[in-house]
């Protein structure tokens, strides 16, 4: 998810390169395309963030219930209903840790997209060649973290 979002971003960043060097026939419609994009992007990761946080926050009660679901089936002689419970508690922990890894990387996706939005809106201070260059290079970065072969088909089709 996060290497097609950042190749999206730098997409939309380069197409705001263009519209800033005149390449484009009407830059200002260009760049309200481009943020509405990236808006509508950064809302959907603000809603799946909101979802996983909340689904953390309920593993625990949910693995309370599921302890005193087997407390109950050993109490009435139902080992294996027990036993498959436990194991579901077990699996819920060890989901919690990579729900958390999930979070952190919806957290550097939506600062990488609120980034880009002051970008095209200039609520940042624009230094045209430094800052632009610099996000670029880091979205590539991030590009090829995410997906090497991708990346390796981009930068060929650059040259």
């Amino acid at each position: 998810m996060a290497g097609r979002l950042v190749e999206q971003v730098n997409r939309l960043i380069r197409s705001g390169v263009a519209s800033v060097t005149g390449e484009s026939a009407d830059p200002a419609a260009q760049t309200e395309h481009a943020l509405r994009l990236v808006r509508d992007k950064l809302g959907k990761l603000i809603v799946e963030r909101r979802r996983l946080t909340r689904q953390m926050t309920d593993l625990p009660q949910a693995a309370t219930d599921l302890t005193q679901k087997a407390e109950l089936a050993l109490r009435q002689g139902r080992e294996d209903l027990a036993r498959a419970a436990m194991t579901e508690v077990a699996n819920m922990s060890a989901g919690r840790a990579g729900l958390g890894d999930d979070i952190a990387g919806l957290d550097a996706d939506i600062a990488l997209l609120e980034d880009a939005i002051a970008q095209l809106t200039g609520t940042q201070p624009r230094q045209p060649d430094a800052s632009l260059n610099a996000l670029l290079a880091e979205l590539d970065r991030l590009a090829a973290e995410a997906a090497p072969s991708d990346a390796k088909r981009r930068q060929s089709q650059e040259r």
